[in-house]
């Protein structure tokens, strides 16, 4: 008994079978239906009928050719789907070599083709990180900032017993910023209404807000004091 098989497709099977290699051509090219015996038939379906191979039985080529037209129209997706899976799964594979940090592998030729055929983007080429010399980096960054905060505290040490050795009781960061505003109060606390006005401009905003809160209250507690708000606005 012999079948003839179909591809419909566009692009041609190579095939093998009892240690012979043979081509069915591509639809509508001489040879792309061929009368085989049922065993070489059944091998080369079973290897090509995803791709889209199919069959004709007696007289399916008949009358209108309906039975044909239909066959080849589901050969013709199950080919479409075959191409996008080979494609899905070189880009899910070069996805994941691209996670685990290894090199991108080209697309074969035929994949390349697919991709055209079919316009489906393929996975860009990228650049593998060096993650062993990017953890070296980030050790050796780690390292310098470590011993530039080791070499501040012992700059920090010198000082405070260079200071202790002279009875000098060295200020935390926030003692000196209470001596500071406390500096500025007792400075402008006997300015009078027309000492305060000029003193308060020449600050300018820069340097009324680089000035802490407790501050900035107390300059406009005093400028309320002496100009009322309709007769002359605070600047700041």
């Amino acid at each position: 008994m012999t079948t003839t098989l179909f591809n419909p497709t566009n692009e041609d099977f190579f095939a093998q079978y009892g240690g012979s290699n043979f081509t069915i051509p591509k639809y509508p090219e001489e040879g792309h239906m061929m009368r085989v015996d049922d065993n070489k038939a059944n091998h080369v379906l079973n290897q090509f009928g995803p791709r889209g191979l199919t069959f004709l039985d007696f007289g399916d080529d008949s009358d209108d050719g309906a039975i044909k037209k239909k066959k080849a129209k589901e050969g013709r997706r199950r080919n479409l789907e075959f191409k996008r899976k080979q494609i899905a799964t070189y880009n899910r594979d070069n996805e994941a070599r691209k996670a685990r940090h290894l090199e991108y592998i080209d697309p074969p030729e035929q994949i390349q083709e697919y991709a055209k055929e079919i316009g489906v983007k393929l996975e860009a080429p990228y650049e593998v990180a060096d993650v062993k010399n990017e953890e070296i980096a980030q050790l050796r960054k780690d390292k310098e900032e470590g011993d530039k905060r080791f070499n501040d505290l012992q700059k920090q040490m010198a000082e405070f017993l260079t200071l202790a050795k002279k009875g000098i009781i060295p200020k935390t960061a926030d003692e000196k910023e209470a001596e500071a505003i406390e500096t500025v109060k007792a400075e402008i606390k006997p300015m009078n209404r027309q000492t305060f006005e000029p003193w308060v401009k020449k600050l300018g905003q820069e340097g009324y807000g680089a000035y802490p809160i407790e501050v900035q209250v107390e300059i406009l507690n005093k400028w309320a004091g002496f100009f009322d708000k309709k007769e002359k606005a605070f600047p700041y």
